[in-house]
């Protein structure tokens, strides 16, 4: 994991280091800006007030407040955001974990309570179906636009 263990590092340190990351996590799961802001905003107030600042603690309680976030992606002008959104939950979580978080698949792994083989499963299909969603659609869409 990049962003250090941040047990002793004050408030505003600790937001500067895990709020992108958080809003990176939650912008690629619900494709909203202002709700991924505000779902940072009270996950970064919940763990600074438990003061459970380990990197592992963080990641769970993202997993687990990402559960019940809504996705909406249908007005979404970032195309990964959107294509992201639209991923089965499971694929969704470990991409946002991967991307939006920088979390390594071991590391996923274990703040999603899941094996590292369902973990590499579900982010193999996650970027293959991304892949597909981003570049194989819009290369279809671009040939019927140019079709006579």
């Amino acid at each position: 994991m990049h962003a250090p263990e941040t047990g002793s590092v004050d408030a505003v340190t600790f937001a500067s280091v895990w709020g992108p990351r958080l809003l990176r996590f939650y912008f690629l799961l619900c494709a909203n800006r202002k709700i991924a802001e505000a779902v940072t905003f009270r996950t970064l107030s919940e763990i600074i007030r438990s003061r459970r600042t380990a990197a592992m603690e963080i990641s769970r309680l993202a997993v687990e407040t990402a559960r019940y976030m809504p996705a909406d992606g249908t007005k979404a002008y970032d195309a990964i955001a959107r294509a992201v959104s639209s991923l089965p939950k499971g694929q969704g979580c470990v991409i946002a974990l991967s991307y939006g978080m920088d979390l390594a698949l071991g590391e996923i792994a274990e703040a999603t309570q899941t094996s590292l083989v369902e973990t590499k499963s579900l982010f193999t299909d996650g970027v293959a179906r991304l892949h597909q969603l981003l570049f194989v659609n819009e290369q279809r869409l671009a040939t019927f636009r140019q079709a006579p």
